[in-house]
C-alpha cells in the first residue's frame, strides 16, 4: 500500500509499504479521509516527543471496513466508520472508571501506533463508530476534534444560557467551539482572530460579535461587551503563549478558562496572582472518552455542528507534506485541511 512515512524530523516520504493484515480481534480499514492536526505538524517538526520512527502519522481518520480478523462481530466489509484514534488498555485505573483518555498504558494512533496517512490502517473494533451514507468521510474525520471540543465545554459550569464566552483563536477547533457555545445558549459568543475571513466565517457559524485583533485592542473591546470585567468563560483555542497569557486578563473574576489549545513548549509569564485574586477556574482538556467520541458523530450526522464551511483545502495522500506545511506556514490561508487517501 501507499503511505506517507516519517523517517526523521522534517523527513516524510511517500512510499510503498506492506499492507497490514488484521489479527484476531482487529479490523482492516480503508482510510478515505484524515484531518490534519497541529499535533501531526509538531511531530513532523520534532517539537513533540513520542513518535517511534519510522512511523505513519495521522490520527483523525474516517474510512470503510474491508477485512475482519477472527472473533470480530458487529462489523462487515463496507461499513463506513469514524475512528477513535486513542489507544487504551481497558484495564488500568483510569480505563476502569471510564476515563480511557487518561489511560496509563495508552497512546495515540500516528504516534505510538501507525496512523492514517496511508491507504489502510489496523484498528480494534471498539474504536470504530459506524456512520451513515449521508455523512461524508471528509466531514466524519472531524469527529475527533468535535469530541474533544464537546468534552471541553461539558467541563465548564458557567457555560450555559446567557453566559458571555470569548474564543481566542478561530482555527478549525475555534470554529467548532463557537458552534457549541451557541448550542449551549451562550450570549454573547465573541470570536477573536487576526484573519478577517475567519471572523466573517465565525459570524456565519453563530458568533454574535467578533474582534479583529489587528485593528482593535481585545481587552478594550471586551470591556464594552461584558459588564463584570471580562467574559464569564474564555476558551483559549490557539495554543500559543500570547493568547494563553491573555486569557487570564480577559476572564472576569470568578470566571473560567478552558485551556483547549496545546503547544509543545512551556509558557512564561503566566500571572498566577491573577488566578488567586480573580479566583479563576482553569480546565485542561485531553482528548475525549469513548462515549464522547460516539456523541460527536451524532452532532455531525444531524448537522448541528457544521463542518463543510470549515474545510478549505483537500490534498491527495502523496501531498501529505504539502498539507502539513500549509497548516504550519500559512495558518491565515488554511482552516480545515483534509488528506484523501
Amino acid at each position: 500500500m501507499k503511505a506517507a512515512v516519517m523517517h526523521d524530523v522534517n523527513d516524510i516520504v511517500f512510499e510503498e509499504v506492506p499492507k497490514p493484515s488484521p489479527k484476531k480481534g482487529e479490523l482492516l480499514v480503508r482510510i478515505r479521509s484524515t484531518r490534519v492536526c497541529s499535533t501531526d505538524v509538531n511531530m513532523y517538526r520534532g517539537r513533540m516527543p513520542g513518535a517511534f520512527l519510522p512511523r505513519i502519522l495521522g490520527h483523525e481518520p474516517a474510512g470503510e471496513v474491508v477485512e475482519l480478523g477472527q472473533e470480530v462481530s458487529g462489523f462487515k466489509p463496507g461499513d463506513r466508520v469514524a475512528i477513535d484514534p486513542l489507544v487504551y488498555c481497558g484495564k488500568c485505573y483510569f480505563c476502569r472508571i471510564g476515563m480511557n483518555n487518561l489511560c496509563e498504558n495508552g497512546g495515540l494512533m500516528g504516534r505510538e501506533a501507525n496512523g492514517s496517512f496511508a491507504e489502510y490502517a489496523i484498528i480494534t473494533p471498539e474504536r470504530a463508530v459506524k456512520i451513515s451514507d449521508r455523512l461524508s468521510f471528509d466531514v466524519a474525520c472531524f469527529a475527533e476534534t468535535v469530541g474533544s471540543v464537546y468534552r471541553s465545554q461539558c467541563k465548564a459550569r458557567l457555560l450555559r444560557s446567557g453566559a458571555s464566552v470569548l474564543i481566542l483563536g478561530l482555527g478549525s477547533a475555534g470554529m467548532i467551539q463557537t458552534q457549541f457555545a451557541k448550542l449551549a445558549g451562550a450570549n454573547p459568543v465573541i470570536g477573536v482572530s487576526r484573519s478577517r475571513w475567519k471572523l466573517d466565517l465565525a459570524l456565519q457559524l453563530g458568533a454574535d460579535v467578533v474582534i479583529d485583533a489587528n485593528k482593535e485592542d481585545t481587552a478594550e473591546a471586551l470591556r464594552k461587551l461584558t459588564p463584570h470585567g471580562g467574559a464569564d468563560v474564555v476558551i483559549e483555542a490557539a495554543g500559543v503563549p500570547a493568547t494563553i497569557q491573555q486569557s487570564y486578563h480577559l476572564v472576569r473574576p470568578g470566571g473560567e478558562i478552558i485551556q483547549y489549545g496545546i503547544g509543545p513548549s512551556s509558557v512564561d509569564n503566566i500571572n498566577t496572582y491573577l488566578q488567586y485574586y480573580k479566583e479563576l477556574t482553569i480546565y485542561g482538556v485531553r482528548a475525549f472518552t469513548y462515549s464522547e467520541f460516539c456523541i460527536s458523530t451524532k452532532f455531525l450526522e444531524d448537522q448541528s455542528i457544521k463542518i463543510e464551511p470549515i474545510i478549505t483545502h483537500k490534498f491527495p495522500l502523496k501531498q501529505t507534506v504539502e498539507g502539513l506545511e500549509l497548516s504550519e506556514k500559512q495558518p491565515g490561508k488554511g482552516l480545515g485541511i483534509v488528506i484523501n487517501s
